[in-house]
C-alpha cells in the first residue's frame, strides 16, 4: 500500500462518522427509552419524553414535553423544555462544563398534608425501592471502591429558568383542592463553579399568588455549604391568600389584611446539615382580621398598624417579633371563670406546642375593645387610648409586663396602670393603678359585693390590684379614706 498513513486516517475519520451518525439517529431513541426504564425500575414512576434530539458533535441535549407521573396517572412534574450544552474537550479531562442549561416551564406542585405539613409530591415510591434496594444490596459495591464525585470539578456558566409553575394541593379534606402559589416566574443564575468560594447575583421575577414580585438576591458558595439571601419587597399584599401557612399566636389565627413589606430571605444549606430558612422583614398592616381558635369567633377586625419580625425560622417553627404596633381597630374579649368561655389569649398554652413565639414590645391606641364578662353577661365596651406589653412569649415563665390608659362608657372615667400577667398561673398584677370615677354598680361582677339596693361611685382611685384563679384583691385608697378590699372579705 503506498500511503498507509493516508489510508488509516480516512478510515478512522469513516468509523468515527459511522459511530457519530449512529449516535446522532440511534442515541435520542436509546436515550429515550433507558430513562423511561430507569424511572420505572429504581423510582417506581412513568416518565415520558415526548421528544428528544441530540448532537454528537457539538454535545448539545435538548428534551421537549417531559412528565413524571405515577403509574395511576397522577402528574407529579413537568417540563416544557430542557436545553443543555456542554463543552465536550472539558469532559475529557474530568472538568464538565455545562456552557448552558435552559428549562422552560417546569411545574410541579406542593402537598399540603396537614394543618402545618407541608412537603413535595412523592417523586421516589419508597415503598417498591425500599425493596428494590434491598433486593440488589449484595451487588452494590463497597464505600471504598466507590468513585467520590465530590471531588470533580463541575462549571455551570450560565441557568435560566422560565415560566415555572409551582402549586399548593390542600389534601387536608375529603376533596383535593389546588391552586397557584408561583406562576410565570423566572430565574436567571450566572456561572457556577464546585472547587471554589463564589458568590454570585441570581435575579428572580414573576407572580406569588397573582401579583408581580421581583427578588434580587445574592448566592454564597463556600466550603461550608451554599448560602442564598433574597431581597423581598411586597406591596398591597392580601394575608388571606397564605393564611393557610400562617400559624395561630397565642391561639390567634391572622386570616386577613393587606401588607406592605420589605424583608430578606436567607436559606442556607450547610453541609451534612438539615437546610435553614430564615425571614427577616418589616411593614404595615392595614384591615387586619384574627380568628380566635379556642372560642371559634372573630377576635379582631379591621386591625391597623406596622410590625417588624426579628427572625422567623420557618423549619424550626420559632417567630421572634421586634415590635408590633396597632394604631387602631376592634377587638372582641371574652373572660370567665371557666377555661371553655376564656379568649384564647388568656388561656395558658399547650406545653406540647412545637412552635416557639415571642414579641418584645407590643403597642396599642385607638383601638375598641368589647369585653363580655361570660359568667354574668355582661359586655363591658373598653376604649384604648394606649396599651404596651413587653416579654410576650410561649416558652419564657415570667411576666409579661403591662403599661395601658385606657376608659369604659357609663362605666368608668379613665384608667391608668402598671404591672404585669403571667399567662402560665393566670395571675394578674398591677402595682399601680389609677381611676377616675368608677360606677361600681354598673360593672355586675363587683356590683354583687355591694349591700342590695346601694350604689357607689369612687371619684378617684390610686391603689394596687391582683386577680388569679382564688379571686380579686384591691387595695388602695379613694379620697381621704383608706381601705382594703377583697371578693373573699365581702362573701
Amino acid at each position: 500500500m503506498k500511503h498507509p498513513i493516508r489510508t488509516f486516517i480516512i478510515v478512522l475519520l469513516c468509523i468515527v462518522l459511522v459511530l457519530a451518525s449512529v449516535t446522532y439517529f440511534a442515541g435520542p431513541f436509546i436515550l429515550y427509552k433507558m430513562s423511561g426504564l430507569l424511572a420505572d425500575r429504581y423510582m417506581n414512576r412513568e416518565l415520558k419524553i415526548e421528544s428528544f434530539s441530540y448532537n454528537p458533535f457539538r454535545c448539545t441535549f435538548e428534551a421537549k414535553n417531559v412528565s413524571l407521573k405515577t403509574h395511576g396517572g397522577d402528574e407529579l412534574a413537568s417540563v416544557g423544555r430542557v436545553f443543555v450544552d456542554i463543552s465536550l474537550h472539558k469532559l475529557f479531562i474530568l472538568r464538565p462544563t455545562v456552557t448552558k442549561l435552559e428549562i422552560d416551564s417546569p411545574r410541579t406542585y406542593i402537598v399540603q398534608s396537614g394543618t402545618y405539613d407541608f412537603g413535595l409530591p412523592p417523586f421516589l415510591d419508597k415503598s417498591e425501592t425500599d425493596s428494590d434496594s434491598n433486593k440488589y444490596k449484595e451487588e452494590t459495591p463497597s464505600d471504598k471502591s466507590k468513585f467520590d464525585l465530590s471531588k470533580v470539578r463541575f462549571e455551570l456558566k450560565s441557568l435560566s429558568v422560565t415560566h415555572l409553575n409551582l402549586n399548593l394541593r390542600d389534601q387536608t379534606g375529603s376533596t383535593p383542592k389546588e391552586r397557584s402559589l408561583l406562576s410565570d416566574m423566572s430565574l436567571v443564575l450566572p456561572g457556577l463553579t464546585s472547587d471554589k468560594e463564589q458568590q454570585l447575583f441570581p435575579q428572580i421575577s414573576g407572580l406569588l399568588l397573582g401579583k408581580p414580585i421581583n427578588i434580587k438576591g445574592e448566592t454564597l458558595i463556600d466550603k461550608n455549604g451554599l448560602t442564598n439571601t433574597f431581597k423581598v419587597n411586597l406591596r398591597k399584599f392580601n394575608i388571606a391568600d397564605i393564611a393557610s401557612f400562617i400559624p395561630p399566636l397565642f391561639g390567634v389565627k391572622i386570616i386577613g389584611g393587606i401588607v406592605s413589606a420589605d424583608g430578606i430571605i436567607t436559606l442556607s444549606v450547610p453541609k451534612h446539615r438539615k437546610p435553614q430558612l430564615h425571614i427577616k422583614c418589616s411593614g404595615t398592616l392595614s384591615g387586619g382580621r384574627g380568628y380566635d381558635t379556642h372560642l371559634h369567633k372573630m377576635l379582631a377586625e379591621n386591625l391597623s398598624g406596622s410590625l417588624s419580625i426579628a427572625d422567623y425560622d420557618v423549619f424550626g417553627n420559632a417567630l421572634t417579633f421586634d415590635y408590633i404596633r396597632v394604631t387602631g381597630g376592634r377587638v372582641s374579649l371574652s373572660l370567665s371563670k371557666y377555661k371553655q368561655y376564656t379568649s384564647c389569649i388568656f388561656v395558658q398554652p399547650k406545653s406540647d406546642d412545637v412552635f416557639h413565639f415571642a414579641l418584645q414590645n407590643l403597642t396599642a391606641a385607638a383601638v375598641s375593645v368589647n369585653v363580655l364578662e361570660y359568667d354574668n353577661a355582661q359586655t363591658i365596651p373598653i376604649y384604648v387610648n394606649n396599651i404596651a406589653v413587653d416579654g410576650l412569649s410561649t416558652d419564657s415563665r415570667s411576666d409579661w409586663l403591662l403599661r395601658a390608659d385606657m376608659s369604659a362608657r357609663d362605666i368608668l372615667g379613665r384608667v391608668q396602670t402598671v404591672g404585669s400577667y403571667n399567662i402560665h398561673s393566670g395571675r394578674l398584677m398591677l402595682s399601680r393603678v389609677s381611676l377616675q370615677r368608677i360606677s361600681v354598680q354598673n360593672v355586675k361582677y363587683l356590683a354583687k359585693m355591694l349591700p342590695d339596693g346601694m350604689k357607689l361611685t369612687v371619684d378617684d382611685f390610686s391603689g394596687s390590684l391582683s386577680a388569679d384563679s382564688d379571686g380579686l384583691s384591691v387595695n388602695g385608697q379613694a379620697g381621704v379614706s383608706c381601705f382594703s378590699l377583697t371578693k373573699r372579705d365581702m362573701t
